[in-house]
């Protein structure tokens, strides 16, 4: 019993390092949500990402993981540091964007509306959204952060700005 909980440990640490070495930071699709690790295969084009674990009270109930569209990102580069907006319930993180990274947004969310999108940094899932209308323009906002959500993001985000 104890051996057989060591190899799955293995299994499972080894598992996760090759599921996120080669995942860029930035925006990807969500195609499904993870609940049952035991059978999950991928096919060419996605890969399967956790959450990182300072954000799993953004994850959804039960996740145990994602399976995201790998061939159609948005690279996440920014133009100047995320700026934190301290709400009375929620907080809310501006992010300015660079022009190209802007325009690949644009893009990218002009055609997945009403679509779940995930920012991957480190090869590790942080937040989650729905896209509710296309993001037009270099700047935006992560918006409803909670339980000091915002701030984690913001300090995550600061290696992301380009010089």
């Amino acid at each position: 019993m104890k051996k057989a909980f060591i190899v799955r440990l293995v299994a499972f640490y080894f598992q996760g390092k090759a599921q996120t070495k080669n995942i860029a930071d930035g925006f990807y699709e969500v195609s499904r949500i993870i609940y049952d690790t035991s059978r999950v295969v991928t096919l060419k084009g996605k890969e399967v990402i956790s959450f990182n674990t300072d954000f799993l009270e953004n994850a959804p109930k039960d996740c145990r993981g994602l399976e995201i569209l790998t061939a159609e990102y948005v690279p996440l580069i920014l133009n100047e540091r995320p700026v934190l907006l301290e709400g009375t319930v929620k907080s809310t993180l501006q992010i300015a964007l660079t022009e190209e990274s802007a325009s690949l947004l644009n893009s990218f969310t002009k055609t997945r509306v009403m679509h779940q999108v995930v920012i991957v940094k480190n090869g590790q899932a942080l937040t989650m959204h729905k896209i509710r209308e296309a993001i037009t323009g270099r700047k935006f906002e992560i918006t409803r952060c909670t339980d000091k959500a915002c701030e984690k993001l913001q300090v995550e985000m600061q290696e992301n700005v380009k010089k």
